[in-house]
């Protein structure tokens, strides 16, 4: 099966070590998880499909650029496999996808994909009791986080208050760096909430102000 991927501006050299920017890039993208995932699940599908994720993920572990053009094949070889109907995943092979595909998307900064991705995921989570509860917890969080960077620290506040609840049941040290981080984002999330309703409650008691005093003017 011949994969069509976006077609990929970066050189072909390749150092002994990774750059820099690619390792900035992937900060939070579990690399082993993703790795297991191209290199031990996509072979049972489909032989071509994996090659092309193991050469993509060669590439972003040794190019010498960015990488960036490396995790968008990843993303397009995930999306391949998603949309081929020959292939009957389970249901933790199918949310596994969803999920990295909104890590990678994460770390492309294409927020609105990524939300797509972790709200499949999490549906399927919803859906079947085979999904572990830590997953659906890193979900919960990683779904909150996209909503908050577009603004919307409802459902922000909302989300990070369940994935709190997920972590706490699976018994998450409370220094754990994903509890630490998704309680700093749920203070963050909060304080930007009750930020934004007083603000709009201020205005809007300003316009009544405003329209009292300018009905109460006599008229000339």
């Amino acid at each position: 099966m011949a994969v069509v991927t976006r077609q990929s501006s970066a050189k072909r050299s390749r150092p002994a070590m990774r750059r820099q920017s690619v390792e900035n890039l992937t900060v939070g993208l579990p690399l082993t998880r993703l790795h297991r995932l191209l290199d031990e699940t996509l072979p049972q599908f489909d032989r071509p499909l994996a090659v092309a994720a193991a050469n993509a993920y060669s590439d972003l572990l040794t190019r010498r650029d960015d990488g960036r053009d490396d995790l968008v094949r990843i993303d397009d070889v995930l999306s391949a496999f998603l949309n081929n109907n020959r292939y009957k995943p389970k249901a933790e092979i199918i949310f596994e996808v969803h999920f990295l595909q909104g890590m990678i998307r994460d770390s492309l900064y294409h927020t609105e994909e990524a939300r797509m991705s972790y709200t499949r995921a999490l549906w399927i989570a919803s859906c079947t009791q085979s999904i572990p509860q830590m997953k659906l917890a890193s979900t919960l969080h990683h779904l909150a986080k996209t909503y908050a960077q577009t603004g919307n620290y409802v459902e922000a506040t909302k989300l990070l208050g369940k994935a709190l609840t997920e972590y706490e049941s699976c018994q998450m040290s409370e220094k754990h760096a994903c509890m630490e981080d998704a309680r700093q984002c749920y203070r963050i999330s909060l304080e930007k909430q009750l930020g934004n309703q007083l603000t709009r409650s201020a205005v809007h008691r300003l316009s009544r102000i405003f329209e009292e005093s300018e009905s109460e003017q006599p008229a000339l």
